[in-house]
């Protein structure tokens, strides 16, 4: 492929490698049977023009001066990117969530493409896990879903085979990387002059006036007043909103989307209403048990996708959006409406926009987020400064065919985001087939029950889908 320079909103992820934290996202996929390691590595060759971005690293430019580029791995050796283990006897999910979390803590090599997959045999009934690691400047959740796909869809729905040996491209030459640098101010004084248009004040007041806006219209059926709205403002505090360790915890469970099918089509809400309501319910009593409910409502994080672009690296493509969560309120039914208000508006107006996004980023470079994640990290800032949200909360849909390798069936999909400095859990959902797939991810110093905070999640959303529905 033909040399690309890392997008803006991209290169922001980068500073998530740091101390305590990484950036890559993992995924842990379960196969129905046994899967070998010679099937998958036979597989991912097959595909892999499918999929070209897992053959490309990053090249940074001199003193950090303009963002990486994209090229080729000319030393690419598909082996140095898969792995095999087994579990001891007798192991079981929890078990299979402590090598997840290992895996997840580990940062990948920035001297190779950034991915790695395991394979995780050894679990009961014959069925292998794998986890797949990659790093969140390459995709984000849509993409990663467009990553399996291609990798693990059906034959006739991949289009054909390999076209022909594999060619290195040699990379950007000295003129094209001095011309992009050249851009790149470019884009600076632009993105500069936009933000300044839209008004300092703006950025401090989105959040704000987005998690007011939309609780006025949950609660009141009617926004304030003041459309101008507060300034941005700290979510309440809470024990997973501090600096984080090095160390990660997951859980992870399967809901079934028909469950809920009646409870939606009577109410008129979507299954990302009920993810959101089921997870302030689980946080509410999670928080009441370690007496630590905040009288506010938390606040979560909600990447909405925006879209894709055709061709080149798949990257980052989605807004964000605050989203009142309703820990305050203990009936689940007024949580599901109150959500389902709150994110009709947060769809209509995001948060942070990706346009925005992408100016704020260009305008900041690369070295800036790195060198402040680095700075707040050794500072220990979380523990001092709140964010203005707790939690994320992302649902990414199932792919449209079944996922499989060597007849195996792909059975289940847990994604699990990276974590960060003051957001110390990231709650997420994968369709496969007809379940969904919940990821949990933080680290034992923040919350050390997560399989008890997964527990209260699912008894959540079964309580909201098999009591009955009020009219």
């Amino acid at each position: 492929m033909k040399p690309a320079q890392l997008r803006p909103f991209d290169a922001s992820f980068l500073a998530l490698d740091g101390p305590t934290t990484n950036g890559h996202v993992c995924l842990l996929a379960v196969f129905e049977g046994p899967v070998s390691l010679d099937a998958l590595r036979e597989r991912i060759a097959a595909r892999m023009h499918l999929v070209p971005d897992l053959r490309r690293k990053l090249v940074t430019m001199s003193f950090g001066l303009d963002r990486p580029w994209w090229v080729d791995d000319a030393d690419f050796d598909l082996r140095r990117h898969l792995s095999e283990r087994t579990l001891p006897p007798g192991s079981g999910d929890a078990d299979l969530a402590v090598e997840v979390a290992d895996i997840a803590a580990t940062r990948l090599e920035r001297d190779r493409p950034l991915w790695e997959t395991h394979l995780l045999h050894g679990l009961p009934g014959g069925r292998t896990a794998m986890v797949t690691k990659i790093h969140h400047c390459v995709v984000d959740g849509m993409g990663s879903r467009g990553l399996l796909a291609a990798l693990f869809g059906p034959d006739e729905e991949v289009g054909p085979a390999a076209p022909g040996p594999w060619h290195v491209d040699p990379g950007p030459s000295p003129v094209k990387v001095l011309a992009a640098a050249a851009r790149t101010g470019g884009e600076v004084v632009a993105s500069a002059l936009r933000l300044e248009r839209r008004g300092v004040s703006m950025l401090s007041s989105f959040a704000g006036r987005a998690v007011e806006t939309a609780l006025a219209l949950a609660r009141d059926g009617a926004a304030p007043e003041d459309a101008s709205g507060p300034a941005l403002r700290p979510a309440p505090e809470t024990p997973f909103n501090r600096a984080v360790s090095a160390r990660r915890s997951a859980a992870f469970t399967k809901i079934p989307v028909g469950a809920s099918k009646a409870l939606r089509h009577t109410l008129g809400v979507t299954v990302n209403d009920v993810v959101l309501a089921i997870t302030a319910q689980g946080l509410r009593r999670w928080l009441l048990s370690v007496g630590a409910l905040p009288e506010q409502p938390l606040v979560a994080l909600v990447p909405v996708a925006t879209g894709r672009d055709e061709g080149g690296m798949s990257g980052n493509h989605i807004a964000l959006s605050l989203c009142p969560l309703p820990t305050d309120v203990d009936d689940p039914f007024d949580q599901l409406r109150i959500v389902h208000e709150s994110m009709l508006q947060a769809k209509a107006a995001p948060s942070l926009s990706e346009s925005l996004l992408k100016d704020v980023f260009t305008f900041s470079g690369v070295s800036i987020p790195s060198a402040l994640a680095h700075a707040a990290t050794r500072m220990h800032l979380a523990d001092r400064l709140r964010l203005p949200f707790n939690v994320m909360v992302s649902n990414v849909p199932s792919t449209r065919s079944a996922l499989s390798l060597d007849d195996r069936l792909m059975e289940a999909v847990y994604p699990f985001p990276p974590l960060s400095d003051g957001l110390g859990l990231m709650v997420t959902v994968e369709g496969c087939g007809t379940d969904l797939g919940l990821g949990l991810l933080s680290c034992p110093e923040l919350i050390p029950d997560i399989w008890r905070l997964r527990d209260l999640i699912t008894a959540a959303h079964d309580h909201l889908v098999g009591g009955p529905i009020p009219a």
